[in-house]
């Protein structure tokens, strides 16, 4: 399983927690998303040997910053609306890779694949 990645939410308890720490089990790296910062860095602890391998959200986010990478952020409450969290997400993400050049001016495409297959559809149709 090596170069998979995986964002779990609700990793600071619970299933949430769980999940991220079968994940990490299995060769997983492991983006801990959730309210308690404490709580994520006690998934993160729990993991054992595989604690390298998973960073809670703030944390990854400060890594990211010091890059100069773009970190585009997403919220929705109770499971209500994730779906259109997840199209505006990508969205954004497009917007920055239209910012820069691609070797093949075919990279928002692929990405929004990656995120949504009737998404990139729409994108090479020109309706997005």
């Amino acid at each position: 399983m090596s170069g998979k990645i995986a964002v779990v939410t609700g990793a600071g308890s619970g299933i949430g927690r769980a999940s991220a720490l079968a994940l990490l089990n299995n060769g997983y790296k492991v983006a801990l998303a959730g309210r308690r910062k404490d709580a994520l860095d006690e998934t993160a602890k729990l993991a054992g040997n595989n604690t390298p391998n998973a960073m809670a959200v703030p944390d990854l986010t400060k890594q990211l910053q010091k890059k100069g990478e773009p970190v585009i952020e997403g919220v929705a409450i109770t499971g209500s609306g994730v779906f259109e969290t997840l199209k505006e997400v990508a969205r954004l993400v497009l917007a920055e890779l239209k910012k820069g050049d691609s070797a093949n001016g075919n990279a928002d495409i692929a990405a929004a694949k990656a995120i949504k297959p009737d998404i990139a559809e729409a994108i090479a149709r020109g309706e997005r």
